[in-house]
């Protein structure tokens, strides 16, 4: 599939092609790590480089065959039979077109036009012949003749973007992938087979070399049945590395086996060991690490296919500088136990072969950073040349010495006071240390300082910066830290978080928010290892307990709380009755003075009798008289109403005496 800086090894494993972001090729050296061809294309800028592919060995051929494969050379060096070619590169650009390149001209062979309106994402050579195909956006397969740079044929291979193809061994049969993966007769561009692939784009096909007992008796070493051939199949955003087995009579179109990986895979070989007939997969990560397996493929598996090794680059570090991982940017294996590996950058990579058969199993090499490396090696030039005299000078001086003298002692002074002058250096060193006095030492470190420092504790095992960094319980700053965490310190801080959970109960608090921010951030990411349960037990057992605690705590808070709201209840109304009894205001007087005086002043009982009893029998008098007027009232009422019936009666017998 079409990448940023697409990258490859030659089949002898003596180059290395690569396609800068700008479009130019460059062609280094994998022994002395020195750049041998670079090659612009005019539109290197508006087409750039997308895909490349390496043409395959040419072995050697004898006979009739000699003869028609030099007359259909046409001259061309690079396919004389009996030698070894690894001549053309064949690279894809995002218009469409095809170029090859020519190692043996330094420039140009050919470009294929005509095939592709969009970008091409792959290529893939045939095994036999002067065969090239190509797959691309624009949904289309083409097969491409290299001696006459026409389109042999074209057919549809999906309705979306075919982004892989692979060519199976014998040449009769291709592999094309865009989201599910098709098996091809390459005679009658028919689909034989159709397999469930990916849920996202696939990015490379590779298929897996068959055991020499599985190979036809013949004199070819490539065989020309694909029945029972494993390959496999690599997509975007997913790391699992799934392999799959063709197989005429069954229905099955699921993948056979599975390779667990630390992150998704930007690259993976494919080598057969011929002396032990044992297989090795190399997959070079997005993270720039290399992961190696060494799988037995005989049916479909049930468990996820673990690493042999991995191995990894980084420079040095110590307790002032923290040491920095080096990317690798592709791998192949070259013989039998080693690895080529090239790691640095685009500008500049370095080779290095490993041997992996060691038995380790986390392989990292300390070494310098080709970046700084290179710099160094360019700033060491010395500008200053010192020109070449003869040791026959004679120097001349004025005949008035006064003004030459005069002016020496002037520049003796000037060297003295510049000599006594403080340099811009210390001047420098002093502010960074009088700044550096002025901060405090109780300052709450930044994201980025603590994400160092546990990610030099995780890769150390050093308990100590690592407890360091658990003493901090900020939410937000436990939140950032993690996030900014590389993917692989992941699972080493789940498995020290799940060591101290237990061990230290004032701090465990702070652990939890470390466990918490753990599982919400990277929740997907752990539940890709099977195995995550047996190093988290002690998490596990723990959380399982305090879960089966939960409802007898949950009901005995339920109890606490309602007998707590009865209490609370009790006691507001034996306030509330108590403030109901008192009054709501009490007057007393301090002081009986001011009623002594009032006493002295009225007069007393004995003077004033007379007077009290005539008031008392005046009011009687009075009382009766209005009892008398009463009375005479009531008697005239009384008349008023007797007068009013006899009335009465006359009117009824004047009445009836009218009847």
């Amino acid at each position: 599939m079409a990448t940023a800086c697409p990258c490859g090894i030659s089949p002898n494993a003596e180059l290395l092609a690569l396609c800068s972001p700008d479009g130019r090729l460059k062609i280094w050296e994998t022994a002395t790590s020195t750049l041998k061809q670079q090659y612009t294309p005019s539109s290197h800028l508006s087409a750039t480089c997308t895909c490349l592919s390496w043409e395959p060995q040419r072995e050697a051929r004898g006979g009739p065959k000699k003869k028609r494969r030099k007359s259909s050379s046409k001259g061309d060096s690079s396919h004389v039979a009996g030698a070894h070619s690894t001549d053309i590169i064949a690279f894809g650009t995002s218009v469409g077109s095809i170029l090859l390149y020519s190692l043996v001209k330094g420039d140009l062979q050919s470009q294929l036009d005509g095939g592709h309106d969009d970008t091409v994402n792959c290529l893939c050579w045939h095994s036999e012949g002067d065969t090239l195909y190509s797959c691309s956006d624009d949904n289309y397969i083409v097969e491409w003749s290299i001696t006459t740079g026409t389109v042999k044929c074209k057919w549809k291979g999906e309705k979306s973007a075919v982004h892989s193809i692979c060519v199976c061994p014998g040449g009769k049969n291709l592999l094309s992938a865009g989201r599910k993966i098709k098996l091809w007769d390459l005679e009658k561009k028919e689909v034989l087979k159709r397999y469930t692939g990916h849920a996202s784009p696939i990015t490379q096909l590779s298929y897996v070399p068959l055991a020499l007992h599985r190979r036809k008796a013949s004199g070819d070493d490539q065989f020309l049945d694909v029945e029972g051939l494993y390959f496999l199949s690599s997509a975007i955003h997913d790391r699992v590395l799934n392999a799959w087995q063709v197989r005429s009579e069954s229905k099955d179109k699921n993948s056979v086996a599975a390779f667990s990986l630390v992150e998704e895979p930007a690259s993976y070989d494919v080598s057969r060991d011929q002396d032990s007939d044992q297989t090795f997969i190399s997959v070079v990560t997005r993270g720039g690490q290399v992961q190696i397996f060494d799988p037995v493929l005989n049916g479909k598996t049930k468990k996820p296919i673990k690493p042999r090794c991995s191995i990894q680059v980084a420079t040095q570090g110590n307790k002032e500088i923290t040491p920095k991982p080096i990317p690798i940017l592709c791998a192949q294996f070259s013989s039998t136990g080693n690895i080529l590996i090239a790691y640095g950058t685009v500008l500049k990579p370095v080779f290095e072969k490993v041997n992996f058969l060691n038995g380790e199993t986390e392989i990292c090499l300390i070494r310098e950073d080709p970046t700084i490396q290179h710099f160094k090696q360019n700033t060491i030039v010395n500008k200053i040349k010192t020109p070449l005299t003869s040791e026959e000078v004679v120097h001349l001086q004025h005949s008035a010495p006064v003004g030459p003298s005069q002016s020496l002692s002037d520049d003796k002074r000037k060297r003295k006071t510049h000599a006594a002058e403080v340099s811009m250096e210390e001047r420098l060193n002093a502010i960074s240390i009088a700044t550096q006095n002025l901060q405090g030492a109780s300052q709450v470190p930044q994201t980025d300082s603590l994400v160092l420092l546990l990610t030099q504790g995780l890769q150390s095992q050093d308990k100590e910066i690592i407890e360091r960094v658990f003493k901090y319980g900020n939410e937000s700053l436990i939140r950032n830290t993690i996030s900014r965490l590389p993917i692989q310190m992941v699972l080493p801080l789940a498995e020290q978080l799940s060591l101290r959970i237990n061990k230290h109960a004032e701090r465990g608090a702070i652990v939890l928010r470390w466990v918490k921010a753990l599982l919400t951030i990277h929740t997907s990411y752990l539940s890709t290892f099977p195995e995550i349960v047996q190093k988290l037990s002690v998490l596990y057992q723990m959380m399982d307990q305090r879960i089966q605690t939960y409802s007898k705590l949950s009901r005995l808070q339920g109890k606490v709380s309602l007998m707590m709201s009865q209490i609370t209840s009790q006691a507001e109304e034996a306030m509330g009755k108590n403030l109901g009894n008192k009054p709501l205001m009490v007057y007393q007087d301090e002081s009986s003075d001011e009623q002594e005086d009032m006493e002295e002043l009225m007069p007393s009982h004995s003077e004033s009798e007379g007077e009290w009893e005539q008031l008392s029998d005046m009011d009687a008098d009075a009382a009766d008289d209005d009892d008398d007027d009463d009375d005479s009232d009531d008697e005239e009422e009384e008349e008023m109403g007797s007068h009013g019936e006899e009335n009465g009666d006359n009117d009824e017998s004047s009445d009836s005496d009218d009847d």
